[in-house]
């Protein structure tokens, strides 16, 4: 079972369990590599493996996880909705109710490690360019401006960070979870979840 669970907020309210290992080669090194660059509010690489799942409750939702066990911290790309996504550029947008596009994606970034998090934003503009997509891996990029807070000033909750990168991502290797909130003042509150199903279930 893979779980994964963010919860962000200015109290600085966090969760995150893991109950299985990242896809890795013999070395112990990621065969799923990720590799983001943050600037604005505060500067940050970001790295680690990355996996991609089906959510089994809907059968249509998806998520890529983007270093969600990497100390540096994560990116989470979802869709309600829709599949997995075929190769194209996305529109990165908030989360809110209403139909979602086939052509849009959301993001929650997640800075610092659980224990001692440096922020939490969520994604209100960009783009995500998916370069190639089996069922077996998901390639792309991606670029997008974002707004949360910092550990430092949690009452702030309007600071903002632009980050790009690059991934690889492989299917997860067994069932599992991610779920993932940001509450504030940042229009109001956004959430996502997906779960994700056992490999080869990715379609």
């Amino acid at each position: 079972m893979f779980t994964t669970a963010l919860l962000a907020s200015g109290a600085l309210m966090w969760g995150l369990s893991f109950t299985t290992v990242r896809a890795a080669s013999p070395s112990g090194e990621s065969t799923s590599p990720h590799e983001g660059w943050v600037t604005g509010a505060i500067t940050a690489w970001l790295g680690g493996p990355a996996v991609f799942g089906v959510n089994q409750s809907s059968g249509s939702g998806y998520s890529i996880s983007l270093g969600a066990t990497d100390e540096r911290g994560a990116v989470v790309l979802s869709r309600l909705r829709n599949g997995r996504p075929v190769p194209g550029t996305y529109a990165v947008t908030r989360f809110q109710d209403g139909p979602e596009s086939p052509w849009e994606l959301h993001a929650f970034i997640a800075l610092g490690p659980v224990e001692k998090a440096l922020g939490a934003f969520h994604a209100v503009s960009g783009s995500v360019t998916i370069t190639s997509s089996t069922p077996s891996r998901i390639t792309g990029y991606y670029t997008m401006r974002a707004i949360g807070w910092l550990a430092t000033e949690p009452e702030d909750e309007t600071r903002e960070i632009r980050l790009s990168g690059n991934f690889e991502a492989a299917p997860s290797a067994a069932p599992g979870s991610v779920e993932m909130s940001l509450q504030g003042a940042v229009n109001g509150a956004a959430r996502a979840g997906a779960e994700f199903g056992p490999a080869g279930s990715a379609t």
